[in-house]
């Protein structure tokens, strides 16, 4: 799969994420057309991202609880910023 986005230049200055998660749909159909559209207003692609809301919102109370965590994510960043 390939993708862009512009976050990729946010990310150079604060911690980022950017999450992802899989739209069940068949191998013949991609993202941005009416066939996808349809895959995405299915129960099973309604279930997909409240798993991936979940998941997310759990790591962001994680960091926001979690003094040693938030801290060694910052240090981690700022490493890789070096």
């Amino acid at each position: 799969m390939n993708a862009s986005t512009d976050m990729g230049n946010v990310s150079h200055l604060v911690p980022s994420f950017h999450g992802a998660f899989i739209i069940p749909a068949g191998p013949e159909i991609s993202a941005h057309n009416p066939g996808f559209a349809a895959c995405a207003g299915t129960d099973e692609a309604h279930v997909a991202a409240l798993t991936c809301a979940k998941g997310m919102a759990m790591l962001a109370l994680r960091i926001l609880v979690d003094d040693d965590l938030a801290r060694r994510a910052r240090e981690d960043f700022e490493v890789r910023d070096e």
